[in-house]
């Protein structure tokens, strides 16, 4: 979502600063283990982090459209209200997923009044790189929008253009970036990209089965449904072992009164 001549001045909650931050150090370590195997996609990787600190009771409470300033979530919430009728809009953008951000499609949809002078319709389907390239003309014209840690550091075709961001000398520009990405968050941004500027290099193995072979959406989609069962069966097992030590104190008590 770009906008121009507007201003983000609502700072990010203590509690999402920290999740960017918890966010940056996991895509840290997950370039450091791609580092030494390529042969694993992004979302299977992720999927692993949070079973590890599923499993140590970390799991945040995701706002109903999702995280995000408290300008950009209004936005949200008038736009979902605004067109329910089509659920053209039914949850936050991508850039503020922090818990789970996920790969990035093949193709995307560009809507933007006034950009295409040459079609008839106010909107446009473009590749990677088409997007990319409408993105720095956008910047060169005043607008500014916000970008997924995943994607600068994961993508090196990203970076030129968070740099972009960060280089312009437009004030209303300058004070959404510092709400966006405050001191600590770029500090980590650069010091994990001068690590790992080639960024995720995922290698597909030839001779692997196509079922494993699924990215983008579809792959997001069946590791969220995997991590639900992960946490549902984790919750069934503390109650298992809750039951099984309620059970142990009960008999406890039972043989010490049938003692007496």
């Amino acid at each position: 979502m770009g906008t121009r001549s507007y201003t983000y001045d609502s700072p990010l909650p203590e509690d999402q600063v920290q999740l960017v931050e918890w966010c940056l150090d996991n895509i840290q370590q997950v370039l450091e283990l791609q580092s030494s195997d390529r042969s694993v996609n992004w979302t299977s990787r992720w999927l692993e982090i949070l079973k590890q600190h599923a499993a140590k009771g970390f799991h945040p409470e995701i706002p109903q459209y999702g995280f995000g300033d408290g300008k950009s979530y209004g936005i949200v919430t008038d736009a979902v209200a605004s067109l329910k009728q089509t659920g053209a809009v039914r949850h936050g953008a991508e850039s503020f997923n922090f818990y789970f951000p996920q790969e990035l499609d093949e193709e995307f949809l560009i809507v933007s009044k006034g950009s295409f002078q040459d079609q008839k319709v106010p909107w446009r389907y473009v590749n990677a790189a088409e997007l990319q390239e409408f993105l720095l003309e956008r910047i060169s014209e005043g607008f500014t929008f916000p970008l997924n840690p995943k994607w600068i550091l994961c993508d090196p075709n990203w970076k030129p253009i968070y740099d972009s961001l960060m280089e312009t000398n437009r004030s209303d520009v300058q004070k959404s970036l510092k709400v966006w990405y405050p001191p600590s968050v770029r500090e980590k941004i650069e010091s994990i990209h001068k690590q790992f500027p080639d960024g995720f290099v995922f290698e597909k193995d030839k001779d692997a089965d196509p079922s494993d072979m699924i990215d983008g959406t579809e792959a997001m989609d069946l590791a969220t449904l995997e991590l639900e069962q992960f946490l549902t069966l984790r919750r069934a097992k503390v109650k298992m072992l809750c039951v099984a030590a309620f059970n142990k104190l009960l008999q406890s008590v039972r043989e010490k009164h049938a003692r007496r």
